[in-house]
């Protein structure tokens, strides 16, 4: 039975959602039926790799539709999450890769550089994007572009300036951070493959790559500090901005680097051989064959290390101190939440490289898949995917569960938001296969994978940036879509109850909601006047009074020119009284967050000055 809103019943999405899954399930099988029938045909890596992932995506991208149009907000929310995931790291893993064939075919290779080069020149092209991230997160904030002064007094004009630059903000950081921090994991997993003897001192690599970039955080912290006081000593919002904006890039860098690499030194422990930076199973580190022969105790150990990594981010989040300026630290207490949250965020990535691997040696172990890594890099995708689609379900319902706490939720809720990161991860993969198939096809290789990278990136990244994070930034998915008058007036009233509930909290009356009743109330706009008809009767709330029994029917009453003039008068100005009154409002909570991040500020100053008192 289809609603109004055109939703399934919770059985029949799920029928539909895999359904998906059984065309490539039923593809597979057929492949490997007919495959002794057609051994004499030579298929093409190439026509492999863009059968799997056509396939794979098209089912992909119809999942995604169930899942975002999903009744409950919170899966909306965290499908569409997924989404901007997705994209961002596809496009940094396929910009960096490609400048890195680049730089390894023509530099590296071409001089012949040994381990110590190779480190080295590994190093100076994270530290190029490290560089480059700092600079462009400056510009895109406005810290050193804006003249505040110019426009502080001018709220309308500092309203908009901020809203323009978040959405620059939140792309190019993002974007940026997954771009670095891949840059960052071939720099540091390089020296790892020179230490790589044993588990051990892989993982002492680990240590060494977390005092690394723990150095390079204080150190853009400290420049940063001493721009963004300058002369004045304090903070305006753009570079508060840049400074919140490029602390989450940065540990975004951190925390891909540290758990990539802790996986890398766990599966060296596991399965005896070292993978490459780019985390495979390459000879001559490891058999030509081995990703498909891995042992069930290989299997069950890095499955119950994944476990374990979950339990991590959901213990970590439950008991998550509130306050940690009550703790005492050897470092500054600002320094050792950014420590935290590094911790937090790398462990949580640490579950998603896991499980992203430990779903690949099961898929791996079926003979089906015996050298075929491009359908396997699809159909690992594909399944990683659908797997977290369905946990998605039982874990949002029981955060809204009334029996789970706040910290219970925010345990559930981290642990979900690592789903995102691992269907990110997977279908990274995946495409990065099928590009480099078809780049090895051609004559030149390393252009080939250049070329289409940059065309990948050139047409994800703008619609992404135009389309996708507006909507995500805007929470625009609380409301619904429109597919006709019915989901208009539903999509106003929600947005009313949502501004009457916002000022509510506040103990004031929605000033919207009362010129809106104000427009309703004017019988004769919508009765009199043609031109107005049908735009504010869909909308009527229900509280609006009905017409009482024996009035006037104004509705054949002639009018005059002057009646008529007044009345849309009336109209102009009610419409211009709404205006100013939205306006005035986002000001004054635009004022009241300025002044308490300030307030914030100067207290963290004034703790840190008594502190340092003897």
């Amino acid at each position: 039975m289809m609603n109004r809103y055109g939703y399934c019943s919770f059985f029949k999405r799920r029928n539909k959602c895999t359904f998906s899954l059984l065309i490539v399930v039923v593809a597979i099988a057929a492949q490997g039926v007919l495959g002794e029938q057609v051994s004499e045909e030579v298929t093409h890596a190439a026509g492999v790799s863009m059968a799997a992932t056509l396939l794979g995506s098209i089912s992909f991208i119809m999942c995604l539709y169930y899942f975002t149009n999903w009744p409950d907000p919170d899966i909306k929310k965290y499908s569409w999450e997924i989404i901007s995931s997705t994209i961002s790291i596809f496009c940094a893993v396929l910009l960096f890769s490609s400048f890195n064939d680049l730089v390894e075919a023509y530099f590296i290779d071409y001089y012949g550089f040994g381990p110590v080069g190779t480190f080295l020149s590994d190093m100076f092209h994270m530290l190029f994007w490290f560089t480059f991230l700092q600079i462009l997160l400056c510009l895109f904030s406005g810290a050193i572009t804006v003249d505040y002064d110019a426009i502080k007094d001018d709220s309308k004009a500092m309203e908009e300036e901020l809203e323009s630059r978040e959405l620059n903000m939140k792309c190019f950081a993002t974007l940026l951070a997954h771009l670095t921090g891949f840059a960052s994991i071939n720099a540091w997993g390089s020296l790892q493959q020179t230490m790589a003897s044993n588990p051990v001192f892989a993982m002492m690599a680990v240590v060494i790559a977390f005092c690394g970039m723990y150095s390079l955080q204080r150190l853009t912290a400290k420049i940063r500090e001493t721009v963004n006081m300058g002369d004045d000593g304090e903070q305006d919002p753009f570079e508060t901005m840049w400074d919140t904006e490029t602390e989450e890039a940065e540990n975004d860098v951190m925390s891909l680097t540290l758990s990539f690499m802790t996986v890398n030194a766990w599966r060296f422990a596991i399965i005896g051989c070292m993978p490459n930076q780019e985390g495979q199973e390459e000879y001559p580190a490891c058999p030509s064959d081995n990703l498909f022969h891995h042992s069930f105790i290989d299997k069950v150990l890095l499955w119950g290390s994944a476990f374990v990594f979950t339990s991590g981010v959901f213990l970590m989040h439950y008991n998550m101190p509130e306050d940690l300026d009550a703790i005492k630290f050897p470092i500054s207490t600002e320094a050792a939440k950014r420590v935290c949250q590094d911790i937090m965020a790398t462990v949580s990535m640490c579950f998603s490289w896991s499980t992203f691997y430990g779903v690949q040696m099961v898929l791996a172990g079926l003979p089906i898949f015996e050298g075929q890594e491009e359908l396997l890099s699809v159909v690992l995708a594909l399944v990683c995917s659908l797997g977290v689609f369905a946990l998605m379900l039982p874990l949002d319902w029981l955060a809204d569960q009334d029996w789970t706490d706040d910290r219970c939720d925010a345990g559930i809720r981290a642990t979900m938001d690592a789903f995102a990161i691992l269907v990110g991860f997977a279908w990274e993969q995946s495409f990065d296969t099928s590009v480099d198939a078809l780049a090895t096809s051609t004559s030149n290789p390393h252009r080939s994978k250049f070329v289409l990278s940059m065309f990948c990136a050139g047409l994800l990244v703008p619609a992404w940036k135009w389309y996708m994070l507006p909507f995500i930034i805007k929470q625009g998915w609380r409301f619904g879509y429109v597919t006709g008058p019915h989901d208009v007036q539903g999509i106003f009233s929600k947005m009313l109850e949502e501004d009457d509930h916002y000022q509510a909290e506040r103990h004031e009356e929605s000033k919207t909601l009362q010129i809106i009743q104000q427009l309703h109330q004017d019988h004769d706009l919508q009765r009199k006047l043609p031109s107005f008809k049908g735009y504010i009767a869909p909308t009527l709330p229900a509280t609006v009074p009905e017409e009482s029994e024996g009035s006037e029917d104004i509705s054949t009453a002639p009018l005059s020119g002057e009646e008529a003039f007044a009345l849309r008068q009336r109209v102009v100005d009610l419409t211009a009284a709404l205006a100013k009154t939205e306006r005035e409002r986002d000001n004054a909570q635009n004022m009241v967050a300025y002044q308490m991040e300030a307030m914030l500020e100067n207290m963290k100053k004034l703790n840190l000055t008594v502190t340092r008192i003897p």
